[in-house]
Parts: structure tokens; sequence; C-alpha cells
């Protein structure tokens, strides 16, 4: 099992795509379980991963939000805060895309 605030890369299967980055998000228990930094860590891992692999784009979804009940604006300013990080960290990363997309309009436009 991966614990909450990781990411682990699989195969794609049958989508059109090098590989699947599963982030383990955390469910959102009111912001006191240490929530936010496993949200951060948990996207910084992905785009580590990514990193690591070479790869020069990344699309990441609103992780914990609605699957998990994390409140949808701290979710995806954790997001972009995480992704700001990794470009602090990382100024010459593979990485030229960071693509913030979900399945909701909401989490869509809190981005």
């Amino acid at each position: 099992a991966i614990s909450t605030g990781k990411a682990v890369k699989t195969t794609a299967g049958r989508l059109p795509y090098k590989s699947v980055i599963h982030a383990i998000g955390p469910q959102y228990f009111g912001g006191n379980q240490q929530e936010r930094p496993l949200l951060f860590f948990s996207v910084l891992s992905s785009l580590r991963i990514a990193e690591q692999e070479g790869y020069n784009s990344i699309a990441l979804p609103a992780i914990s939000a609605s699957t998990y009940g994390f409140p949808l604006q701290d979710c995806t300013n954790i997001v972009i805060r995480a992704v700001k990080q990794f470009f602090a960290d990382f100024p010459k990363s593979h990485l030229r895309k960071v693509i913030l997309l979900d399945n909701d309009d909401a989490a869509c436009n809190s981005f």
C-alpha cells in the first residue's frame, strides 16, 4: 500500500499516455489531521516522479476534493502552491506543461 502524501507510477494500460501517476491524497477531517501538508506532498511527489521520468507534461486534478471531502478552494490553492514550489526547487525541470484539470466544472474554475 502507498501511504497518504505519496505518489506512484503505473502503466497507462490502454490510455494513450506514457504512464499514470497515482497521487494518494488525504481524507479531510476538518483540517486538523495534517491534511494540507499531506495534499501538498502528494502533488510534489507526482511532479517529482514526472521529472525523474523525463516527462515534459503532467495533468493534475483537484486531488482529494470531491472523493475525500477536501474543501475545493483549499485544495486547488494547495495544488497551485505545490506546482510553484516544484518549479522553485527544480528551475531546470524537464516539465514544460502542467495541466490543471478535473471532471468537475467547479474545480476547473477554482484553478
